[in-house]
């Protein structure tokens, strides 16, 4: 949402080593994904968005990606729970830089990537939702 103001800003700073691809179609992620060492998801610091989990964090963890958050709330907890990255405060730009350091410097980013698929296949896969989606529908019956 911000990819102008992102670019021209890193223009203004001079990066060499900071590329912006744009929107891609989704049939494009796989490839993208396979490029990076850890995924990006960040959101602002507001109650309501605390609550959600946003679907490219699934994807992430579908994709066996560590996840480095500035984020709060319902996503913090997933992270962590999963053992799969770092987070910080939503909008802590200071944090966030500390993070990805952190990130940089851990021995532990395969055992993070494993994490992240393994609570997605407990959690979030296709199998896990149809069973609990059938679990439910069974309660209704009886």
């Amino acid at each position: 949402s911000k990819f102008d103001e992102c670019k021209q800003f890193s223009d203004r700073l001079g990066l060499k080593n900071v590329l912006f691809y744009g929107r891609r179609p989704i049939e494009e992620m796989p490839e993208y994904y396979s490029t990076a060492d850890a995924m990006l998801v960040t959101l602002k610091d507001n109650k309501f968005l605390s609550y959600t989990l946003p679907a490219k964090v699934q994807s992430y963890m579908a994709a066996g990606k560590p996840i480095i958050g500035s984020i709060d709330g319902e996503t913090k907890r997933v992270i962590e729970d999963a053992n799969c990255g770092f987070c910080c405060q939503a909008e802590d730009y200071k944090g966030l830089a500390e993070i990805i350091l952190k990130f940089c410097m851990s021995e532990n980013k395969e055992q993070m990537a494993l994490n992240a698929k393994k609570y997605y296949d407990k959690n979030f896969s296709k199998g896990h939702f149809l069973a609990t989606l059938e679990q439910a529908l069974f309660s209704l019956k009886q």
